[in-house]
C-alpha cells in the first residue's frame, strides 16, 4: 500500500487488475534446474 500512496502522491493514476499470474520463461520457468553445494 506503501508503494501505491507514494505513487498516487506524484499524479499516477492506479487501477486495480485481477489476471491469472502467467509467467515468461526465466526466473520462474522451471527450465533450469541445479544442485546447490556448499
Amino acid at each position: 500500500h506503501v508503494i501505491r500512496e507514494m505513487l498516487e502522491g506524484l499524479g499516477a493514476v492506479l487501477s486495480d487488475v485481477e489476471e491469472a499470474f502467467d509467467p515468461e520463461g526465466g526466473a520462474y520457468g522451471g527450465s533450469h534446474h541445479h544442485q546447490h553445494e556448499h
